[in-house]
């Protein structure tokens, strides 16, 4: 998303001379990306930074359980029809069932299921 970005010269959040400047670029991608990221927009060092817990901090407790499934992440055009296919679809055909999605940047357009919550920033 954000190479595509660049080549629209859409600089909401990062321009070809700032990825320079930093010593190391961290991206959710990696393979080719990384030498692009490299090549083209001259980063000293591309590295892939996954999504990723610590394990220290972050770990199953025994809890009940409040949510049938969710997805937590920022709004993005090119994710947003999976998160309508898995989640907004389904959770109609499960009313009794309780769903959440957690993230910043919906559209406020976007109709979500009734037994969907939204949650924008968590505490």
């Amino acid at each position: 998303m954000t190479l595509a970005k660049l080549e629209r010269q859409d600089y909401e959040y990062i321009n070809p001379e700032l990825i320079s400047k930093y010593d190391m670029y961290l991206s959710f991608c990696g393979g080719p990306t990384l030498k692009l990221l490299e090549e083209k927009y001259g980063s000293p060092m591309a590295k892939a930074l996954y999504c990723s817990v610590d394990p220290d901090h972050y770990y199953p407790e025994d809890q009940t359980l409040k949510w049938q499934m969710g997805y937590l992440g920022t709004y993005s055009t090119d994710r947003q029809p999976t998160v309508e296919a898995l989640l907004n679809k389904v959770a109609p055909q499960l009313p009794q069932e309780k769903f959440i999605v957690a993230g910043p940047q919906y559209p406020e357009n976007i109709t979500w299921s009734q037994n969907v919550e939204r949650i924008d920033h968590l505490p």
